[in-house]
C-alpha cells in the first residue's frame, strides 16, 4: 500500500509540473506533446507515410464468357475489373470490339461496379467471331495500367424464324383439290397442235409459286 501512494504521489507531481509548464510557456508544452507524438509514431513520423500501389488492376469477370457460343446479336459486352479504374481511360480507344474489322460502338464505365460496357453500333452478324479487348491504356487510381492486354472471343448466334406470311387466299382449283390452282404447263406436240393443256399441281398454292410443270402425259391423252 505504502508503495502504491508513492506510485501515486509521483504521478501528481509530474501532473502539476506539466500544467506549471503549459501555464509559464505554452509554446514549450506545445513543442514537447508534439514531439512525444512523432515519436510515438516511429521515427518522427516516416512511418506515416502512406504504401505505394504498384499492383497492376486485373479482369475479374467477362459478359459474355470466353469462348462463348449462341450469343444474342444484340448483346453488349461487359468486363468488370477487380479494383477502381480511372474512368477516362475506359473508352472506345482502349475497350474495342472486332471480327474482321474494327465494330463500331460506344463505351460506358459504371464507378461503383468497376463494369465497363461496350455496346455495338449496330446488330451484331449472324454465326460470327468477335474477339473484345481491353488495352494496357486502361488504369487504376494509382495510374497502374493492365500488365498486358486483355482479349477474349465469342459466337453469334444463327438467325430465328420469323412469323409465317400468307402468301395468296384465293382456292382456284378442282373440287377435289381445292387448295390447288389451276396452271397452263408446256406440252408435248403429241397432245396436237396447241402447245398447252390445263393440269392440275398437287399441293396448297402457298408453296407452288406459279410454276409451269413439265409433265409427262400418259397414253389415255
Amino acid at each position: 500500500i505504502a508503495h502504491l501512494e508513492a506510485l501515486i504521489g509521483a504521478c501528481f507531481t509530474v501532473a502539476e509540473k506539466v500544467l506549471t509548464m503549459y501555464r509559464y510557456n505554452k509554446q514549450t508544452w506545445l513543442t514537447a506533446a508534439l514531439s512525444l507524438m512523432l515519436t510515438a509514431c516511429g521515427s518522427g513520423g516516416d512511418s506515416m507515410t502512406a504504401p505505394t500501389d504498384t499492383t497492376a488492376p486485373t479482369v475479374t469477370s467477362t459478359t459474355p464468357v470466353d469462348s462463348a457460343t449462341s450469343v444474342a446479336r444484340d448483346s453488349t459486352i461487359t468486363a468488370t475489373f477487380n479494383e477502381d479504374v480511372f474512368a477516362t481511360t475506359t473508352d472506345a480507344a482502349s475497350f474495342t470490339l472486332a471480327k474482321s474489322g474494327a465494330i463500331d460502338g460506344t463505351v460506358t464505365f459504371e464507378a461503383s461496379t468497376n463494369v465497363a460496357t461496350y455496346t455495338p453500333g449496330s446488330e451484331l452478324a449472324i454465326l460470327a467471331t468477335y474477339t473484345a479487348t481491353l488495352s494496357t491504356a486502361i488504369t487504376d487510381l494509382s495510374g497502374n495500367p493492365l500488365a498486358a492486354d486483355y482479349s477474349w472471343s465469342f459466337t453469334t448466334a444463327e438467325g430465328a424464324w420469323q412469323s409465317a406470311e400468307l402468301i395468296e387466299t384465293d382456292n382456284v382449283g378442282y373440287a377435289a383439290f381445292p387448295k390447288s390452282r389451276l396452271i397452263a404447263a408446256a406440252m408435248p406436240s403429241r397432245c396436237g397442235n396447241n402447245p398447252t393443256v390445263p393440269v392440275t399441281t398437287l399441293g396448297p398454292t402457298a408453296f407452288n409459286k406459279r410454276h409451269s410443270l413439265n409433265l409427262a402425259l400418259n397414253d389415255k391423252l
